[in-house]
């Protein structure tokens, strides 16, 4: 092998080993050197073809040479494997995320990756609108019915999209007009109108019996016949007059008419 070759190896396997630091403290895509994965394929089958050069009968005529490019084209390989697995996965999740209408650029894609991209993202994109139509489902026959991939939907009227406040907002602030109230007539109104309630005086209270004003709020309590009075505060009852003793004994109500 000559000098410039050894260069050459040492400069592409440094080239692979940062590559693969880069891509793996990333959550984006790197852009990789120019013709990266060529150079890399290259090294790697060089060190193969030097392996199969040794052309030992036994084990033990092995060299030491052989065993350090075994070692070798084994690293270099699962290096490579690992950088495009990476690459890969970030691949498939920025076509999925494309196919919802989350912008990505490939500017740091070989032509290959963004051959791959932009395959998944079309395929992604066909089979989410063809199962998310609700109840409304795509004549566009599957790639496995017709052995071609040319969607129908290119030669057809596309169907109107619903309205939704997503799409334009502006029509969900127009309020409808106001509804005009009928006019109602006064001899109407005082038909609808009940009858004024008959106040009654304190010399209309059975004897016995005081009228009485809640000053705060009372539990429930059963009067001598059995009756359960609960009381809101301004509230009012007519009571018994034992009854109403004991709450104005104790601040809950104060008299408005009826027995003394």
């Amino acid at each position: 092998m000559r000098p410039d070759d050894k260069d050459d190896n040492r400069s592409t396997i440094q080239e692979i080993g940062e590559v693969y630091a880069a891509e793996k403290a990333s959550i984006k895509i790197t852009r990789l050197p120019d013709e990266f994965y060529e150079k890399a394929n290259s090294l790697i089958e060089g060190i193969r073809a030097r392996i199969e050069n040794f052309k030992a009968t036994t084990k033990e005529e092995l060299s030491e040479e052989y065993y350090d490019l075994a070692e070798e084209y084994k690293r270099q390989k699962d290096i490579l494997n690992s950088i495009y697995n990476m690459r890969e996965r970030k691949i498939v999740l920025m076509a999925m995320n494309s196919a919802r209408k989350i912008t990505h650029s490939t500017e740091n894609m070989v032509h290959d990756e963004e051959n791959l991209f932009f395959d998944l993202k079309m395929e992604m994109e066909k089979i989410r609108g063809r199962i998310l139509r609700f109840g409304a489902r795509s004549q566009e026959p599957l790639r496995a019915e017709t052995g071609l991939n040319i969607p129908l939907a290119d030669y057809e009227d596309p169907e109107p999209e619903p309205l939704s406040p997503f799409r334009d907002r502006n029509l969900y602030k127009q309020r409808p007009p106001p509804k005009e109230k009928p006019e109602i007539k006064k001899e109407e109104v005082n038909e609808l109108l009940a009858p004024p309630l008959k106040k009654r005086s304190k010399d209309d209270l059975p004897e016995g019996m005081i009228a009485v004003k809640a000053l705060r709020d009372i539990a429930t309590f059963i009067c001598p016949d059995k009756t359960p009075i609960t009381m809101k505060k301004e509230d009012v009852a007519v009571l018994p007059k034992e009854i109403v003793n004991i709450l104005v004994m104790n601040g809950s109500v104060e008299p408005i008419g009826g027995t003394r």
